[in-house]
């Protein structure tokens, strides 16, 4: 039998009045298949209108699990293809209502999304701008790439990954919802492992919190309070210093797993 544990925070942070994260969690029994939608999209405070962007990327995204995933998975195999077809063809369509959105306003707007669509034992990851997905298994390692100025330069070779670290451009995304017409997604699949974790997280989390203590985090957690590791991930920003909204998905999988 397959489970699959959740864990959700989300908060204003230290500094910010609003909230302009959003996040989805959807798990459930869909036919003979097991399956979950995770998402976090973070509203571009730099932009106008950011928590309305993420609320549509999470509205349609829910409607998605209620009807076209429903009718996908009803009784029937899965197609790999056919499934990124339809995940891609979602975010296509959440864009173009997003820019949409943007010109009525007379405003640039934006958001970034981490989805993960688990199926059975596969995982599916769509990724835009610099939100994160990664995996805690015996270390951590970061399932996503960052879409970001300073991203693209090191992957370009025109920066170090050291001088990336303080690079004055260095939260300027280059890829983002509701603002390029042409989306670039970042796509990633793969098999799921028994015991494995998956943070999916905002950079209000990541850039305020290394890696090291995420990952020993989520390890102190055992199965009976998995409910509390988001918000332990968020009580251990030190007092003051999340300049940031904070939000943060764990899962852990149980069960008849690889």
């Amino acid at each position: 039998m397959k489970k699959i544990l959740t864990s959700v925070y989300s908060g204003t942070g230290d500094v910010r009045k609003e909230n302009q994260d959003s996040f989805l969690c959807k798990t459930g029994k869909i036919g003979r298949h097991t399956a979950g939608l995770f998402i976090v999209a973070d509203g571009c405070g730099g932009l106008a209108d950011g928590a309305q962007i993420s609320k549509l990327i999470t509205a349609s995204f829910n409607n998605f699990w209620d009807t076209e995933l429903a009718a996908l998975l009803q009784n029937r195999r899965i197609n790999k293809d056919e499934v990124n077809t339809i995940l891609e063809r979602r975010l296509e369509n959440i864009n173009r209502e997003a820019l949409a959105f943007g010109n009525q306003m007379g405003a640039k707007v934006g958001s970034t999304i981490s989805l993960m669509l688990v199926i059975d034992t596969v995982y599916y990851i769509k990724n835009i701008g610099d939100s994160r997905i990664y995996r805690v298994r015996y270390g951590m390692k970061q399932l996503t790439e960052d879409q970001t100025l300073v991203a693209d330069m090191v992957r370009n070779g025109e920066i170090t990954p050291e001088e990336a670290k303080t690079h004055k451009k260095r939260h300027v995304l280059s890829m983002c919802m509701g603002y390029f017409e042409r989306l670039r997604i970042y796509s990633v699949s793969g098999l799921i492992h028994r015991c494995d974790n998956y943070i999916i997280c905002c950079d209000g989390l990541y850039n305020y919190l290394s890696s090291k203590d995420m990952r020993s985090t989520v390890f102190r957690r055992r199965t009976s309070r998995f409910e509390s590791v988001a918000g332990d991930m968020r009580n251990m920003i030190k007092k003051g210093a999340a300049r940031d909204n904070v939000t943060v998905i764990v899962l852990r999988f149980k069960g008849n797993y690889w």
